[in-house]
């Protein structure tokens, strides 16, 4: 009987290393898997010390750039792939958003539109920030709405929030990638 119990336990804990083994991984060094609601997109995640540079192209907010992985020290545009406003309380406030011009956080804390990569910038007075510089999971636009992020990695950006619309919550997400450096 203590032999089949000692098995048991056994095979648990093996079955609970294999199945935590991925999860716990982070990637390898690349990073971790965001986590979201139904219906926002996913994705890796870099790990904290790179979040700023893969975001903006610059290694840290309203400092010099180090240029690790951006020989260039230049600002990182990205195109605007596509959005989404869901609500199940409010079905009649769902939409798709749909924009075609690209969109850089810069390292001073606005974020910046342009049409084309060789148009000018347009700057909407929009602001960025980091919640907490110490996790850099959740960026704050324009002072007010906090928006998650489930990706973020050298091939896109993915965050998204909750918020109250009319008197009905609202998921609201947006997806950005095909990066340049200007």
């Amino acid at each position: 009987m203590k032999k089949a119990r000692l098995i048991l336990m056994l095979m648990s804990i093996a079955i609970f290393a294999v199945g935590c083994s991925k999860d716990d991984d982070k990637g390898g060094g690349g990073g971790e898997t965001g986590i979201a609601p139904d219906g926002v997109p996913t994705g890796i995640i870099v790990p904290v010390d790179q979040r700023n540079e893969v975001l903006t192209g610059f290694d840290m907010v309203d400092g010099e750039s180090k240029g690790t992985n951006n020989t260039n020290e230049s600002q990182r545009w990205w195109k605007y792939k596509k959005g989404e406003i869901m609500s199940d309380e409010c079905p009649e406030n769902a939409q798709i958003l749909q924009n075609d011009y690209y969109i850089a956080w810069t390292n001073d804390g606005r974020i910046i539109y342009k049409y084309e990569l060789d148009s000018e910038i347009i700057d909407q007075g929009k602001t960025w920030e980091w919640k907490n510089s110490a996790t850099k999971d959740v960026l704050i636009l324009n002072g007010a709405d906090d928006f998650k992020l489930s990706k973020l990695n050298d091939g896109g950006v993915v965050y998204f929030s909750e918020q109250d619309y009319y008197g009905c919550i609202v998921l609201v997400y947006e997806e950005v990638n095909d990066p340049h450096y200007e």
